[in-house]
């Protein structure tokens, strides 16, 4: 019983001292996410953090959307020769891999 006493007394003084509190009991809310909740993500992520994964994800989903495009004008050509068909190749697996880096560069913290 007393080395219990000491631990809770000795818990309480770490939490002291960092300044942190323990939650005794945790509250739950049903429905959507209100707005302030955004509001504090956004802020404790950084607004220039945030702009920079908008601009990468936006580009990423350029990249593939264009390698759709290209994918889907490459198959109605008609008469290519070898070396047409390598670089049209080479121009669609560089927009996907473009896509694949900046979704990968998003995704990191």
């Amino acid at each position: 019983a007393a080395a219990e006493e000491t631990a809770a007394a000795n818990l309480r003084n770490s939490i002291n001292t960092v300044g942190a509190a323990v939650i005794l009991e945790e509250k739950t809310r049903k429905g959507a996410v209100g707005n302030k909740v955004f509001i504090v993500f956004l802020r404790s992520m950084g607004l220039h953090i945030f702009a920079l994964f908008l601009l990468t994800a936006a580009v990423g989903y350029a990249c593939m959307s264009s390698a759709d495009v290209w994918l889907a004008a490459w198959t109605r050509e008609r008469g290519l020769e070898k070396r047409e068909h390598i670089d049209r190749l080479l121009v669609y697996v560089g927009l996907v891999l473009a896509f694949a880096v900046c979704i990968f560069c998003a995704s990191r913290p």
